[in-house]
C-alpha cells in the first residue's frame, strides 16, 4: 500500500482517494433518456481519462418495433447551452461534441419528437419505438442508452447529461 511521511493518517488519506477513485472507475452511467418528461436535474456521463484527449460522439437511433408503420422525428442537441443540432432530421449520427477534457462540467442535452403512422392509414394504436442513445470516443463504443415508447403519439424523448472526467 502506497503511504506518504505523514504517518498513520496518511495511509488513510490514500485508502480513502484509491476507494473514491475505484469507485468511479467501476460506476456505470445510469440511463439519461426519460419519456415526454423533461429532466430537471442533469444525469451525470463518466468519461474515463483515457479519452480525455479523444473526440466524443453522440448518435440517436430510432426503430419501430412492428413492420407496416413509419415515423417522422426532430431531434434537437445542445451542449453547454448552445444549440448544436438545431430541430433537425434525420438524426444525428456520429455528432461531434468536443474532446474529453473539454466535456468536463459540461452539459449536453437531446431531445427527440417521434411521432408514428401507419402504412395503411389504420387507426390502430401506434406501435412502440426503441430510442437508442449512443456515446462514443472515437471509435470506441462507451455507452448505448435505450428507451421504449408508451402508446401515446407522438413520443419525446429527453436526455440531460453532464460530462465527468474521471482522475
Amino acid at each position: 500500500m502506497e503511504h506518504d511521511e505523514s504517518g498513520v493518517g496518511g495511509y488513510r488519506r490514500v485508502w480513502i482517494v484509491k476507494f473514491f477513485e475505484l469507485k468511479h472507475k467501476n460506476m456505470a452511467n445510469e440511463n439519461p433518456i426519460h419519456l415526454d418528461k423533461r429532466p430537471t436535474e442533469p444525469t451525470m456521463f463518466n468519461i474515463e481519462n483515457e479519452h480525455k484527449d479523444t473526440m466524443i460522439y453522440v448518435t440517436v437511433k430510432i426503430e419501430l418495433k412492428e413492420k407496416g408503420w413509419q415515423y417522422a422525428a426532430f431531434h434537437n442537441v445542445s451542449l453547454k447551452g448552445k444549440d448544436i443540432f438545431p430541430n433537425k432530421i434525420p438524426e444525428p449520427v456520429d455528432l461531434k461534441l468536443d474532446y474529453g477534457k473539454n466535456l468536463h462540467k459540461k452539459k449536453c442535452s437531446v431531445q427527440s419528437h417521434v411521432s408514428r403512422f401507419s402504412d395503411e392509414g389504420s387507426e390502430e394504436t401506434p406501435v412502440i419505438v426503441k430510442f437508442s442513445l449512443i456515446i462514443e470516443a472515437g471509435d470506441k463504443l462507451l455507452n448505448v442508452f435505450t428507451k421504449e415508447s408508451d402508446t401515446n403519439n407522438p413520443s419525446n424523448f429527453y436526455s440531460f447529461i453532464i460530462f465527468n472526467l474521471l482522475p
